[in-house]
């Protein structure tokens, strides 16, 4: 019996052979899109509202000493320095996208809230990064009255002893208490990226039930706090880079990270002058035949109280 010649209606007669060019796609109901980026760093410092002016103005006083008085001796008075911290805005920042009307029509999915989510948390993203370049401008500033220097936790091996790595958090706890900062009232933040929190969450000390109260398991890693500091990861920081001509970014978070390993600190550490928070707009274009998506934001981050942050690092920032 001789073979029969197949129609086939899916076949493509200008196509390849054994093509299927003329079936259909079915939609599977789900957009791939990347991976959201974790951000982090939106309630772990100080945010003000910045409307009708420039600028945020806070008078700082300073600290007075007691003394022993010698009868007969004239009392003076001493003196007790002021001064003031100022917050202003960065400029605006932007992340747009032009939809061809076409496009839009012919496609088979919502495109639009996938690109507004993808532009919105472009900008959280800047958000954090920027908010971390921060806190270690914040530990390397000297204290505006005079106060007291945040002295960087420093060793060489830091970035792949855990045992260190556990110890530089308890100093740099230690620090901020030397610093006045009420350490046992305050929560406090450390942050790492993602190699030093996992060799940390792997480690015999956290699996010790006297370090992190019994939370983590060879099943189950997890790291929580380590002498009550809150433990963060980010594969966003800017640690280990070298920020200082970064032309992307505003002068004032260029910086040096590049011994960076982590940070410790408190909300009063950083604060934003918020002046406008995420947006987004959407403009018909009739001349170009589509529309135009845009998210904005426009806020500052800067040093608020050098005193609240210390940073972990393995050198001179390099």
């Amino acid at each position: 019996m001789a073979n029969s010649t197949p129609s086939r209606p899916g076949y493509s007669s200008t196509g390849a052979a054994g093509n299927l060019d003329l079936l259909l796609d079915i939609f599977g109901g789900e957009v791939q899109a990347t991976y959201e980026r974790m951000t982090i760093m939106r309630d772990k410092q100080r945010i003000f509202g910045l409307t009708n002016g420039k600028s945020l103005r806070f008078p700082r006083v300073g600290r007075t000493t007691a003394t022993y008085h010698t009868p007969g001796t004239e009392i003076l008075g001493k003196q007790i320095a002021s001064g003031e911290i100022v917050l202003t805005s960065d400029d605006k920042l932007i992340s747009d996208v032009f939809i061809a009307d076409i496009d839009d029509a012919l496609t088979h999915y919502d495109v639009r809230s996938e690109y507004v989510r993808q532009m919105a948390e472009a900008l959280a993203v800047q958000f954090d990064q920027n908010s971390m370049r921060a806190v270690i401008k914040s530990a390397r500033a000297n204290d505006i009255l005079g106060g007291p220097v945040s002295a960087p936790v420093t060793a060489a091996t830091m970035a792949t002893d855990v045992t260190i790595l556990f110890e530089s958090i308890s100093k740099a706890k230690e620090q901020l208490d030397n610093n006045f900062v009420r350490v046992d009232q305050e929560e406090i933040f450390a942050l790492f990226k993602n190699a030093q929190w996992y060799l940390m969450a792997r480690s015999d000390k956290n699996l010790n039930k006297d370090y992190n109260g019994g939370s983590a398991s060879m099943r189950n890693y997890v790291l929580e706090t380590v002498d009550g500091i809150k433990i963060l990861k980010s594969n966003i920081t800017p640690f280990g880079n070298d920020d200082s001509a970064n032309a992307l970014i505003p002068t004032r978070y260029r910086q040096k990270f590049g011994t960076t390993v982590g940070a410790v600190w408190t909300r009063d550490a950083i604060a934003t002058a918020e002046v406008q928070g995420v947006e987004v707009q959407t403009e018909k274009q009739i001349s170009k035949q589509g529309d135009l998506l845009l998210a904005r934001q426009m806020v500052g981050t800067d040093v608020f109280r050098s005193a609240n942050a210390i940073e972990l690092r393995t050198g001179v920032p390099v």
